[in-house]
């Protein structure tokens, strides 16, 4: 699964860009790079929150304005007779790649908490035998994870505990990879920006070859599990025995810790502003940051009762 799903989303990406340069309108053609790079998303090939520059970019190029890339460009350290030396000491490799460690953690921070809080509700609050059958394992599993991702906004890095606690209650790895690929290369927000930019039919073109290569994508990797006698219930989850459990526990209290820290340097996403308003508007109650402290105070004394 861990193999397949990035070699599923660069396929899905490259397709995605050459169909929509093929079959899609004459502005889509020098855009195609752009979907692709939506697509991506759907193997987690590049950050959440950073690849939502795609759609700046998409109307950028789409304007015709010529502009530059403010890319950082490598460290570099100055030799005694004053010539400039790329890459500079190992330390400060070190440190770069540390530094940058953070700053992706704090891209997703939000994003994987709210993963985390799906699944371990979806392990208690689902049934066992609800994904059993033809709801787990056959070509309507599939059609329902892709009915569900598509509309919704589903980060990369969020979606995989989440996918993971529904094939432990018996939905087929296939099914759960097109969830994993489709949600996030297919949301809402993104779509809405590309049929602004590129028009209904490039927009047509790009859904068309995300959903034909994501089932294509799923009815493999099924096959390969039948083909190879695995178990996805069975596999699923046990790479953790090679770790003892007090590291794992110690693991987790880092990252629940480094996680808070996160959220508290970071803004809230946009789209959770969004339905901050949306529940707002329809009941009146306005979710301050001391009200949704104080449910969080209460859920967790409710939980540990």
């Amino acid at each position: 699964m861990t193999v397949f799903r990035p070699v599923a989303g660069i396929v899905t990406a490259i397709a995605a860009g050459l169909a929509t340069n093929l079959f899609g309108s004459a502005r889509a053609g020098a855009n195609g790079a752009a979907l692709a790079g939506v697509a991506q998303r759907g193997a987690g090939l590049v950050d959440s929150e950073r690849s939502r520059n795609v759609d700046d970019h998409v109307n950028e190029h789409a304007h015709g304005h010529d502009h530059g890339h403010a890319h950082d460009a490598p460290a570099t350290q100055t030799d005694a007779d004053g010539s400039a030396r790329p890459g500079g000491s190992a330390i400060e490799a070190a440190s770069r790649i540390v530094r940058y460690s953070f700053e992706l953690l704090d891209d997703i921070a939000w994003w994987l908490v709210l993963g985390i809080v799906l699944s371990a509700v979806a392990e208690v609050a689902v049934p066992t035998d609800l994904l059993q059958g033809d709801w787990g394992s056959g070509a309507a599993s599939m059609l329902l994870m892709l009915i569900l991702s598509i509309p919704l906004y589903t980060c990369a890095s969020s979606s995989t505990p989440m996918a993971a606690t529904l094939v432990l209650k018996g939905l087929s790895p296939g099914a759960a990879l097109v969830f994993l690929l489709a949600g996030p290369a297919t949301n809402i927000s993104s779509l809405v920006v590309l049929l602004k930019v590129l028009g209904r039919r490039a927009v047509a073109v790009y859904l068309a070859a995300v959903v034909i290569m994501t089932l294509a994508a799923g009815f493999a990797l099924n096959a390969l599990y039948r083909a190879w006698g695995l178990d996805s219930c069975v596999t699923f989850g046990t790479a953790g025995e090679f770790v003892p459990n007090s590291v794992k526990v110690a693991g987790a209290a880092l990252l629940m810790v480094l996680l808070v820290v996160s959220m508290f340097r970071t803004r809230v996403p946009d789209e959770w502003i969004w339905l901050r308003d949306g529940v707002a508007r329809l009941t009146g109650i306005f979710v301050t940051p001391r009200r949704l402290a104080s449910a969080g105070a209460a859920l967790a004394a409710l939980f540990l009762i």
